[in-house]
């Protein structure tokens, strides 16, 4: 700014200097002040040439770092951004391989529930509580006691011609014959199962029969497998698509989809698997 003042002062001086020697009488004296006021503005425009490259330079050279911190700052901002989205997306996918896995572990092996306390000494001795007494002497007679139980049928005549090789017997101590003992042992056990189930069914009324409209092959332990056309005694239907039951004196687990609910069952499949069980 000075600088600047300094040469249009100089200026105006040479100008003046100038005016003056238009007249005719001008001195030796003053032609030297004029040419010493033209050589000193002449400078003083060079120095100001020079210090304007001089500062424009500088300030090129400030915008340019400038610039350079600029760029490095948003660029460290852009890494960081890109570093933390990465981290984010490598846990999203960890996690869902994670679930992915598990509902493929639940749907191949479901988890078995306990059994209720009650249940369990009919899982295991499922005939024990309701079979009879058989006694065979030498010459090939067998005798089959049961205890006094009294059975309420709602209809005996469909019973009867459904399965025309089950007998029940209400009298106590009432003795069977028959000259094949292997035919009579098969035929007590059938009459026996068959009154069992029938007893079970009428005690818990949760319980129920159903049909196997579809095979099953149990895949882990606490899993019923199932044969179509037979039938099982449902004890529980689970939430989750799965029921407990009975079948061929096992208990276990199988899809509730693969049976169908049936309120009378021939009593001849009933008897058909309890002598395969056999």
């Amino acid at each position: 700014m000075l600088l600047r003042q300094e040469v249009e002062a100089q200026a105006t001086d040479v100008l003046r200097r100038r005016s003056k020697l238009k007249e005719s009488d001008v001195s030796e004296e003053a032609y030297m002040k004029l040419k010493n006021s033209e050589s000193r503005l002449a400078d003083l425009k060079s120095s100001m040439k020079t210090l304007g490259k001089e500062a424009t330079k500088a300030m090129l050279e400030v915008d340019n770092q400038q610039q350079s911190v600029t760029y490095q700052r948003l660029r460290t901002l852009v890494e960081a951004e890109i570093s933390y989205h990465r981290n984010a997306l490598d846990i999203l996918d960890k996690l869902h391989s994670e679930m992915i896995a598990g509902e493929e572990a639940i749907e191949s092996s479901p988890k078995s529930l306990p059994l209720p306390l009650h249940l369990e000494d009919i899982v295991s001795h499922p005939q024990a509580s309701h079979s009879g007494e058989i006694k065979s002497n030498h010459q090939g007679e067998t005798k089959h006691t049961t205890p006094h139980e009294e059975v309420t049928k709602p209809n005996p005549k469909e019973d009867m011609e459904s399965s025309p090789e089950v007998e029940i017997k209400s009298k106590p101590q009432k003795e069977i014959k028959s000259s094949s003992p292997q035919e009579d042992t098969k035929t007590s056990n059938g009459s026996d199962d068959h009154h069992s189930h029938q007893q079970l069914l009428s005690q818990n009324d949760s319980y129920f029969l159903a049909k196997v409209v579809h095979p099953f092959d149990a895949q882990a332990p606490g899993e019923l497998s199932l044969a179509v056309d037979d039938y099982v005694i449902v004890r529980q239907v689970a939430g989750t698509g799965w029921s407990e039951g009975e079948y061929k004196g096992k208990a276990g687990w199988f899809p509730s989809a693969y049976v169908e609910k049936q309120e009378k069952a021939p009593a001849s499949k009933i008897v058909e698997a309890n002598l395969n069980q056999q």
